[in-house]
């Protein structure tokens, strides 16, 4: 019996040691996880244009710098498109109903779908598209080179991805 208690209780120790274990490992890699991007942390540009029967497809594209990893989620807000001297122009940004994150590293570009049409009201060619980030104070530019979008200034924005 004494045999029996011993491999019991080693037993009971190893699983004691694994669950130590794995809380140290589970621990070591939350402190990896890279921190949400801030306004500062990747520069903004528009992708090359895709188009066809008045329909217009690219990509907004992020591309970090600085150094710094970070998570990038496409909970963007308050999409404008501006026009010369920073005039607001008739925006009707459409986002997806899902989040999704992506991490980008100096260099890594992630891309968020833009989707738009020059079909419909008097076309505007907008000089920027800036947008906020809920989790930071400040707004981001990207030089508009898409050309002309619709009258009242729809976008549809859609997931991002690496």
């Amino acid at each position: 019996m004494t045999s029996a208690k011993s491999t019991l209780a080693l037993m009971a120790a190893g699983v004691a040691a694994t669950c130590v274990a794995g809380a140290a490992t589970t621990t070591h890699a939350a402190a990896d996880v890279a921190p949400p991007c801030k306004i500062t942390d990747f520069t903004t540009s528009l992708g090359p244009v895709q188009a066809g029967a008045g329909q217009r497809y690219s990509t907004l594209d992020f591309t970090a710098y600085g150094g710094r990893t970070c998570v990038l989620s496409d909970d963007l807000t308050n999409f404008q498109f501006l026009g010369a001297q920073g005039r607001p122009l008739p925006t009707d940004a459409v986002a997806p109903g899902s989040s999704t994150a992506i991490t980008i590293a100096p260099g890594v570009v992630g891309h968020l779908d833009l989707h738009w049409t020059v079909v419909g009201g008097t076309p505007f060619v907008p000089v920027s598209l800036i947008f906020t980030m809920p989790a930071d104070d400040g707004t981001n530019a990207a030089p508009w080179t898409g050309g002309p979008v619709n009258g009242a200034g729809r976008i549809d924005v859609g997931p991002l991805h690496a």
